[in-house]
C-alpha cells in the first residue's frame, strides 16, 4: 500500500470474502465486505471489556470486518482477546501475525502449524494476512503459505494486499500493470484481489483493470480507498467517501475498505489529518459520516454479492479507463450528466447501478432503461424493492442523485437491449 510504503508503517488489514461456497468468508454471509485498514492499537483493547466495546463501536459504524492496528502489532493474546469479542459483536477479524510473514520471506512450516493452533478454532477468525505490495519475486513464496493454509484450514483464506496500476515497472517486477495481476493470481493461488487507489487520473484505469483480472481468474476484487487525509491527499469529504465506494461497487468491486479507521502518524500531524477515531480513541466527525457511507455501500453491495458485472460504461466527459455506452445497452442516459453505471446479471434479473460521478453537486438524470418480463424495480434505502413501472420494452426513469450517491434498478430476464 502506497501510503504505508511511504510512510514507514507496517499495517495489517482486514480479512477478505473468498470465492469458494464452501469457505466461512470474511463478513458474515450475506453482506458486503466492508472493512479498514488499521484497527484500535494494542493499548485500548487490552483487556476484555475495552476490546468488546471497542469491536462494538466498529460494529455500529457499519463495518461487518476488523483490522489490527498500524503500529505496533497486537501479540497472540491480543488478537484472541480481540477475536473473542469480535465474536461477541458480530463482526470478523483478520489476524497479522509475525510468523505469517516470516513464513512467506522463507520461513518453516512450523511456524505456520502454531498460526493455525492458535487462531483457527475462533469464530471471528476471518483470515490470514500475508503481506502488503508484494513485487513478482514474492509470488511464488506467497503461493506456497496460501497452498499450505487452506490444505489445513479452508475455512478461513489468506490475505495480500496488492500494488496500483501507478507503480513503476521496478516495483511491479513486470513491464505492465495487467501482467504483474494475472501473474500475481496465477501464481499465488489467492482467492481475492485487493488493491488500494485513492482518486487520481488514473481511478477508473485501476478499476478496469482489477475488473478484469478478477474475472478472468475467477475470483471477486475489493478497493481499498481514502478516509484520511496524508501526505499529498486532502480529506475526503462525506460524498467524496462515498463517491469512492459507489464507483468500486459500479465496476463490479466486492468489497470496500477505508484507510484508515484509526488515526495514524501522530507524530507527524502536517502530513496526517484524523480519521474516523482520533488517537485517544474518540469518535471525530468522520463517525457520523463513514456509519451513512457504509449504510448506503451496504444496502446496494448486498443486493449485488451474487451478480456477475457485464459491463460498466460513463456518461459524459469521458475520463481515462472508461468507456462509453456499447450500443444496444439496456440503459440509456438522456443528455450528458457525469454517471458511472454498471450491468449486473445474476442469471434471474439484470441489475443497473446509476452512480453520480460528481463528488461535489447533486444530479438528476432521466434514463430509458429496458423492462424485461416484470415491472422495472428499485432498491429503496430500507433494503426493499419497488416497483417504478410496468413490464414493457423501455421505460423513462428520473433518477435523483446525491453527490457522489447512486440508485439501483432491476427487471427479470430476459431483457431486450435499448438501440442506439
Amino acid at each position: 500500500m502506497r501510503a504505508v510504503r511511504l510512510a514507514a508503517l507496517v499495517c495489517a488489514l482486514v480479512a477478505l470474502w473468498a470465492a469458494a461456497p464452501a469457505r466461512a468468508g470474511l463478513a458474515p454471509p450475506g453482506q458486503l465486505p466492508i472493512g479498514f485498514w488499521c484497527g484500535p492499537p494494542r493499548a485500548f483493547v487490552a483487556d476484555a471489556a475495552a476490546a468488546a466495546a471497542r469491536m462494538a463501536e466498529i460494529k455500529a459504524a457499519g463495518f461487518n470486518m476488523a483490522s489490527p492496528p498500524c503500529e505496533p502489532p497486537y501479540d497472540t493474546a491480543t488478537n484472541q482477546r480481540v477475536l473473542t469479542a469480535a465474536q461477541q459483536a458480530g463482526i470478523k477479524v483478520i489476524v497479522s501475525d509475525q510468523r505469517l510473514t516470516d513464513a512467506v520471506a522463507g520461513g518453516s512450516t512450523a511456524q505456520l502449524d502454531q498460526v493455525l493452533a492458535d487462531y483457527a478454532s475462533y469464530p471471528a477468525l476471518g483470515g490470514y494476512y500475508l503481506g502488503d505490495e508484494p513485487s513478482t519475486d514474492a509470488f511464488s513464496r506467497v503461493g506456497a503459505v496460501v497452498s499450505y493454509l487452506r490444505a489445513r484450514d479452508p475455512e478461513h483464506p489468506a490475505y495480500v494486499n496488492v500494488i496500483p496500476d501507478f507503480a513503476t515497472p521496478g516495483q511491479l517486477g513486470v513491464s505492465d500493470y495487467a501482467t504483474y495481476l494475472d501473474q500475481y493470481l496465477g501464481t499465488s493461488g489467492i482467492s481475492l484481489l485487493s488493491y488500494d487507489h485513492y482518486p487520481t487520473d488514473g481511478f477508473f484505469t485501476n478499476l478496469a483493470a482489477a475488473r478484469d483480472a478478477a474475472a478472468a481468474h475467477g475470483v471477486p476484487f475489493w478497493q481499498i480507498v481514502l478516509s484520511t487525509r496524508h501526505l499529498s491527499y486532502d480529506q475526503p469529504t462525506q460524498a467524496q467517501k462515498l463517491w469512492e465506494g459507489m464507483q468500486t461497487l459500479a465496476y463490479g468491486g466486492k468489497g470496500v475498505m477505508f484507510f484508515t479507521y484509526w488515526t495514524v502518524g501522530l507524530e507527524d500531524p502536517d502530513n496526517w489529518g484524523e480519521a474516523i477515531i482520533d488517537g485517544a480513541g474518540t469518535q471525530t466527525s468522520q463517525y457520523s459520516e463513514i456509519t451513512d457511507v457504509n449504510a448506503q455501500l451496504q444496502s446496494i453491495g448486498q443486493a449485488l454479492l451474487g451478480a456477475t458485472n457485464r459491463y460498466t460504461f460513463q456518461n459524459g466527459k469521458p475520463v481515462a479507463g472508461a468507456i462509453a455506452r456499447p450500443v444496444g445497452a439496456p440503459v440509456r442516459v438522456d443528455g450528458s450528466t457525469p454517471l458511472t453505471i454498471g450491468v449486473f446479471d445474476d442469471g434471474t434479473y439484470l441489475y443497473t447501478l446509476v452512480t453520480n460521478r460528481d463528488a461535489e453537486t447533486a444530479r438528476t438524470a432521466t434514463l430509458q432503461v429496458a423492462t424485461g418480463t416484470s415491472p422495472l424495480e428499485r432498491l429503496g434505502p430500507s433494503g426493499t424493492w419497488s416497483a417504478v413501472s410496468a413490464a414493457g420494452s423501455a421505460t423513462a426513469v428520473g433518477a435523483a442523485l446525491p453527490a457522489g450517491g447512486g440508485v439501483l434498478y432491476r427487471t427479470a430476464l430476459p431483457v431486450a437491449p435499448i438501440g442506439s
